[in-house]
């Protein structure tokens, strides 16, 4: 019995300690290493596809990695009796799985919130993205804590919650090593380097960005890493370095790179560069398409037109091009916005600048708001998640408690047998000693 109470006592440690689990083990079984390379493929080919629906899955944790792929290509290829498929068997999955072998959770939380995904990306979809890396327990796949943990250190890093975002991608980048999948590495580098360029630490934010580079062969993604290593660059001082990267870019047809080059020759009153820059820039945002780069091309434009001392021309230019940045993009906005108050005063027109200001004042105390308030709801779908997470642990508690008070009994009864067979032979040995002495 005292054994019995041992296990008892380990169990209630581990419901009160562990709220977010790991694999038990992060090397992919042969299986699901079939599964990854068929469902991760760039682009995902109808190919691919079938042979994934072919495998032949029998643990549940498996399975729940399999239905949550089934669930991704149903959503790309708009089969919504395939959808609702994979929810159901998501759904049976968890409620039929014992403790022991529970799976399903996690890979239906994300099954929830890619299908909610493709209506656009929103509060409740990040909170589904919450839910399923916290309901992740050691017994799912390894590859689900990969694909699952990934996506989840990007929404952490949205959402402010900075160490989150570095642990989790910590651990996809061990899977990614352990099971030597280079893309895999590659992504992981590029979200670390993100973490740590939030958390304003450059020289660790810059080791990631290197390593990222020497595994990364899109050319696009690796145009999008020279960017961001710009970024680092200019956010930890070294001005010449990022401008000539910057530079590098432009000349590639980047136009982000090409809007931080401009804001560089405007920081340095360099009106004759950027005039030339700032005309082409406008004409290569409107054919790249995008809002987001549009507005902020014709708002860099209002702030040369400011310094050229075009007050009027510039004022109207920057209303009328802060308008959908204000509604859809604040947070880039905002910067925008505090610049422009400060090149106004600079210009002379103070009245004009308090008034900026004053605006530029209002609107982060409605982003701070709204932040705050999205932290909150993330906050407690953190609290759901642990609670789901000790309702599992305690039903393991209750199932082990029952295996070893069946133990205990099996052991009870077999001592009882031991006692009587010796119980017997003690008998058995006095009648037989007792027959000796009286022959």
């Amino acid at each position: 019995m005292k054994i019995q109470w041992m296990m008892v006592s380990a169990v209630l440690f581990s419901v009160g300690s562990i709220a977010q689990e790991y694999p038990r083990e992060l090397k992919f079984s042969p299986q699901e290493q079939q599964m990854w390379q068929l469902s991760m493929q760039r682009p995902l080919g109808h190919n691919a596809q079938t042979a994934m629906q072919g495998l032949k899955i029998t643990t549940p944790a498996l399975q729940a990695f399999w239905w949550a792929q089934r669930c991704r290509f149903a959503l790309q290829s708009q089969d919504k009796a395939e959808l609702e498929a994979a929810r159901l068997a998501l759904k049976q999955l968890e409620t039929s799985t014992g403790s022991s072998e529970f799976a399903g959770s996690a890979a239906g939380y994300k099954c929830l919130q890619l299908s909610q995904f493709k209506r656009g990306e929103s509060a409740a979809t990040r909170q589904l993205s919450f839910l399923a890396f916290h309901s992740l327990t050691e017994r799912d796949a390894v590859a689900l804590h990969a694909w699952v943990g990934l996506d989840y250190a990007r929404d952490a890093l949205a959402s402010g919650f900075y160490d989150s975002a570095d642990q989790a991608v910590g651990l996809v980048l061990n899977i990614a090593r352990q099971n030597q999948l280079q893309q895999l590495e590659a992504d992981s580098l590029w979200v670390q380097a993100e973490v740590k360029q939030a958390m304003a630490l450059y020289p660790e934010a810059l080791r990631s960005i290197d390593a990222a580079m020497a595994l990364q062969t899109d050319p696009g993604q690796r145009s999008h890493l020279q960017l961001m290593l710009a970024d680092v660059l200019l956010a930890s001082g070294r001005r010449q370095e990022a401008q000539a990267q910057y530079q590098a870019l432009w000349q590639q047809q980047s136009v982000r790179a090409g809007l931080a080059l401009l804001e560089l020759h405007l920081q340095a009153d360099h009106l004759a560069q950027a005039q030339g820059l700032s005309s082409q820039l406008q004409q290569a945002a409107v054919q790249s398409g995008d809002r987001e780069l549009i507005a902020i091309s014709r708002l860099r434009h209002a702030m040369l037109l400011l310094a050229q001392g075009e007050v009027t021309a510039a004022t109207q230019l920057f209303d009328d091009a802060g308008g959908w940045l204000a509604q859809h993009r604040l947070a880039l906005y905002l910067p925008e916005q505090l610049s422009w108050a400060q090149r106004l005063s600079h210009a002379g027109q103070h009245q004009a600048a308090f008034s900026a200001l004053q605006h530029s004042l209002r609107l982060q105390r409605q982003l701070d708001a709204d932040n705050n308030q999205a932290q909150a709801q993330l906050s407690s779908t953190l609290l759901i998640a642990e609670q789901r997470g000790r309702e599992l642990k305690l039903v393991e508690l209750q199932q082990q408690l029952k295996a070893s008070r069946a133990q205990a009994d099996a052991q009870v009864s077999k001592l009882w047998l031991l006692g009587l067979a010796a119980t017997l032979m003690a008998g058995l040995l006095a009648v037989w000693a007792w027959r000796r002495r009286r022959y």
